[in-house]
């Protein structure tokens, strides 16, 4: 029984240490995904003429209220790619995901509820990165009320 390798277990392991890997047994392969690379150009983050829209994209009035510190630097691209990732994991049946990241990306997105738990040392790999996990109850249970909307929003455009 042959088994494909994540690019995590090609490029990381090495750096995993000692810790819990009951998800990547034999029988969880199937619930098991790696996002890889969500990464967003710089030309694209800073186009021309989009100061006076510090989302860069245009979202429909909303209840939820945003402070200025909080427009100012929520990374709202990157967490549009995890609300989207989420919700294709979740219609794919996948239970558990790792992600290689920043950490400070990860304490960042914390802050929104999305609660990856970091699994290995920092590595050089593309950066200074670590390998962070998250499963679908940590995902759901953390999840910020003000992001809820949003991830609703997000997840009905991919399903429809």
């Amino acid at each position: 029984n042959h088994q494909l390798k994540l690019p995590f277990e090609v490029n990381c392991l090495a750096s995993l240490g000692a810790v819990d890997l009951d998800f990547l047994a034999n029988d969880s392969r199937t619930s098991l995904g790696e996002l890889s690379r969500l990464a967003v150009p710089a030309t694209f983050r800073r186009r021309a003429g989009e100061g006076s829209n510090p989302y860069g994209i245009f979202l429909p009035e909303s209840q939820v209220e945003f402070s200025i510190e909080e427009i100012r630097y929520f990374p709202f691209i990157a967490v549009a790619l995890y609300m989207a990732s989420a919700s294709i994991s979740l219609s794919l049946g996948i239970k558990y995901v790792v992600v290689m990241m920043e950490p400070r990306l990860a304490k960042h997105l914390s802050r929104y509820g999305i609660c990856f738990k970091q699994i290995s040392q920092v590595i050089d790999y593309h950066g200074e990165r670590a390998l962070f996990y998250i499963d679908n109850p940590t995902l759901i249970a953390n999840f910020k009320p003000e992001l809820e909307e949003f991830f609703q929003f997000v997840d009905n455009q991919l399903n429809n």
